[in-house]
């Protein structure tokens, strides 16, 4: 036995410390790690048996890494390395699920072993650190693209105590390579592609932030083992802040955190907030513009608390992606069409890999899962839309953007509404525009109680809805620019109850209904639709329409304020219209338009400047002639400047 071989050799003296059955390595690593606790300034040798049996199919190969594993680490670059630092050493590092020794053997400082957790602990530690980064993969905050899910990878059953030398965040390894003749070194040495690396993934990978930031085995993902293992992340001075991608900005979120490292994880564009080298390039959409058919969709999934909505929830996914495919928007061969898919609501369901699932079986289109928020409305999706749009390369594209109407709020109506929305959304109508001037369109376009596309599902040229306001400043603007409004009205500038009843939330524009407002917030729209009726009630209520129906033009295609607008009641409509005292101060034609927009944008810019010469505005409201020469003479003053004509005293003007 082994005391036997022992009793034969010199300068070595053996203890024998038992027995075990099984769970040899925990009960080895568990008298070495006390030992350590006792004695912090020895220095510790851990060999193994490993691949030590001669019906194993990899035995010589096995025995020739054992050999050169034990030679390394106890050297004498390993138990007394040349730079003191080091407090693991080994023959090679392997870095790519994790820091490990080869072979599992290694020597060590005892006061870096001293702060591993104890074998045992570590193992549950770890077994629940892999149910998290298991459970956060199911929301789509972190994914495995670079390696196979394999026990290995993870680190789980007999594979957990390889991980367990080099876990902890202050880990400074070196290495003694003696098999290449390369010598004793600090490491990591270089980058290389280990066994199982997906080396087309891992180059995708670098060109896309939002898969690099999310994936596993890089920062994100190991700053939450260290975080939930450990509560601790590397120190300024450690290696990983060169070794990894992104390591900048991850170094300063990871100061703040739990929190702010999984909020990175569900909007990886938030990382760029902690990026001070300015190094995001804008390849954070995995999207390379020329291998697009000219537009992307955008998709925002909303996901029921209760398991009636989640069932209903998917039957709806599953019915727009189907949509989807058949639609214009899939129809260019060679050129998939790109999904941004973005997910709210409720945690731990199957929606997800239902997604996944309707998305890979087509290769028309590829689907980017954007992250999952347990709250929110679409301004989630719109502000990935805004930042997408905001990326140089992608100023010249178009894109649809749909959502999952009815999944909140089920009925007839609304499924009508959703299907009809989507058709028009996809067709070649809104995403390849007969008159290229068209920056916005939809179904149906509004330009009564607010300018805007009813259900909001539109199709937009990057170029214009990179002028909007970011919707994450949006709500801000919105609530001052009401506070001004309410000024107004008290001062009988404005009339907000002539035309329409304007204390209803979904013709203000305020909480979710913000939203739906949101893409038709700059002066500079040019819209075009896609129904040959301004009745919605033709697309909700009267039956299932065929895309035949659906008939492209500039809009607003309905000359003026008549009848056929919804909701518009005719005595009120022409009690304002025979008056332009009441014209000129109402909150739904251009003046109370022209307030809004002089408010929502900041002092330093100028909306009216980007408003076409022949635009729309001028030729469908009243007195439009009239407020385009105010505009053009006075900007952001004109509102004032031309309603002080109508006040019973002239009144002094703010400052916008």
């Amino acid at each position: 036995g082994v005391e036997t071989v022992c009793s034969t050799l010199a300068n070595i003296f053996c203890i024998n410390l038992g027995h075990v059955e099984d769970n040899g390595e925990q009960a080895a690593l568990s008298v070495l790690h006390e030992f350590c606790s006792a004695n912090v300034t020895e220095r510790v040798v851990f060999v193994d048996t490993r691949g030590g049996y001669e019906g194993h199919t990899s035995f010589s190969e096995a025995k020739q890494q054992r050999l050169l594993a034990t030679k390394a680490v106890t050297s004498k670059n390993c138990l007394q390395p040349p730079d003191l630092t080091c407090n693991v050493c080994g023959h090679s590092l392997y870095t790519q699920w994790g820091f490990m020794m080869m072979e599992n053997m290694w020597s060590a400082d005892c006061a870096y072993v001293k702060k591993l957790l104890h074998p045992r602990i570590f193992e549950e530690r770890w077994k629940a650190s892999t149910e998290d980064i298991l459970l956060m993969k199911q929301y789509g905050q972190l994914a495995t693209q670079i390696f196979p899910e394999l026990p290995e990878v993870f680190g789980v059953d007999e594979h957990v105590f390889k991980q367990w030398v080099g876990s902890h965040p202050s880990l400074k390894p070196c290495v003694f390579e003696i098999e290449n003749n390369l010598g004793w070194s600090m490491a990591p040495i270089g980058h290389s592609a280990p066994r199982d690396w997906n080396q087309t993934v891992q180059e995708d990978l670098m060109n896309n932030d939002y898969g690099r930031i999310r994936e596993a085995s890089l920062l994100g993902g190991r700053l939450m083992r260290w975080l939930r293992v450990y509560n601790e992340t590397p120190a300024d001075d450690s290696f990983v802040w060169h070794w990894f991608p992104d390591a900048a900005p991850w170094k300063a979120a990871a100061k703040k955190g739990i929190p702010t490292i999984r909020s990175v994880l569900s909007d990886p564009t938030l990382l760029s907030s902690f990026d001070e080298s300015g190094g995001f390039q804008g390849k954070a959409y995995g999207f390379n513009s020329s291998a697009s058919p000219g537009w992307v969709l955008f998709y925002n999934v909303f996901i029921p608390p209760d398991s009636e909505g989640q069932v209903r929830t998917v039957k709806i996914i599953e019915e727009q992606l189907g949509q989807v495919k058949s639609s214009f928007a899939c129809s260019k061969p060679g050129y998939p069409l790109t999904i941004f898919v973005s997910t709210i609501g409720a945690t731990g369901t199957s929606v997800l890999k239902k997604i996944t699932h309707f998305c890979l079986s087509s290769k028309s289109i590829r689907c980017i899962h954007m992250g999952h928020h347990e709250s929110g409305h679409e301004n989630v999706t719109l502000q990935h839309i805004h930042d997408f749009c905001s990326i140089s390369d992608h100023e010249a594209l178009r894109f649809g953007y749909i959502h999952t109407k009815g999944s909140f709020h089920p009925s007839i109506a609304n499924e009508r509404w959703r299907r009809h929305s989507t058709m028009a959304v996809t067709s070649e109508g809104c995403l390849k525009p007969p008159d290229d001037r068209c920056n916005v369109c939809g179904l149906q376009f509004y330009p009564i109680w607010n300018i805007f596309f009813p259900g909001n599902f539109f199709a937009a040229h990057c170029r214009y809805i990179k002028r909007l306001i970011s919707p994450k400043y949006f709500g801000e603007r919105l609530l001052r620019m009401s506070t001004r409004l309410r000024e107004y009205q008290k001062a009988g500038r404005l009339f907000a109850y002539n035309l329409f009843d304007h204390g209803l939330p979904w013709r203000q524009g305020v909480d979710r209904f913000a939203w739906e407002i949101w893409s038709g917030t700059h002066p500079s729209i040019v819209p075009c639709d896609m129904s040959p009726s301004p009745d919605h009630s033709y697309w909700r209520e009267m039956g299932n329409r065929q895309e035949s129906e659906l008939v492209w033009s500039m809009a607003p295609r309905q000359k003026g304020l008549n009848d056929s607008w919804f909701l518009l009641d005719s005595r009120r409509r022409e009690r304002v219209m025979g008056s332009k005292d009441l014209r000129m101060r109402d909150y739904f034609l251009l003046p109370g338009n022209i307030a809004k927009w002089a408010l929502l944008y900041d002092e330093n810019e100028n909306p009216f400047a980007t408003v076409p010469h022949d635009s729309w505005l001028w030729s469908w409201f009243p007195d439009g002639n009239e407020w385009k020469e105010a505009v053009q003479q006075n900007g952001k003053r004109a509102f004032e400047l031309v309603t002080d004509q109508f006040l019973p005293q002239h009144a002094s003007y703010f400052v916008l």
